[in-house]
């Protein structure tokens, strides 16, 4: 396993994050539920507007040398009776990256951040 630095994008990893959802939606786009047409429709104010919405959840991302390869995304529901769930949503590594245990990282810290939280009590995958 390579040593990869997983941490939570901020608002600052907007343009870098927007564009590697971008590839995300291009190179497996049977694994989201969002085109990359209307991904390319949003812009990428909007991606850092919602990236400082630490109440709904969050998005971690894995950097090798500086460079972000992966991304994996954690959603909360809002509502207060539903607030004990949430969604790992957005899981992607780049090709050329795979296999080499990034996914891994990322669900790990996704799974340690999560747990660490008193109000999550159930992730639907």
């Amino acid at each position: 396993m390579i040593n990869v630095e997983v941490r939570p994008l901020t608002d600052r990893d907007a343009a870098t994050y927007w564009n590697l959802r971008l590839e995300a939606l291009e190179q497996e786009p049977q694994s989201f539920a969002e085109s990359a047409e209307e991904h390319r429709a949003t812009p990428i104010a909007l991606a850092a507007a919602r990236l400082r919405e630490a109440d709904a959840g969050f998005v971690l991302g894995a950097f090798l040398d500086g460079e972000l390869v992966g991304m994996a995304g954690f959603f909360r529901e809002k509502h207060l009776k539903a607030r004990h769930k949430g969604r790992i949503w957005g899981v992607y590594v780049r090709v050329n990256y795979r296999r080499q245990g990034i996914g891994r990282a990322l669900f790990s810290a996704l799974l340690e951040k999560v747990s660490s939280d008193p109000h999550a009590k159930r992730m639907l995958i």
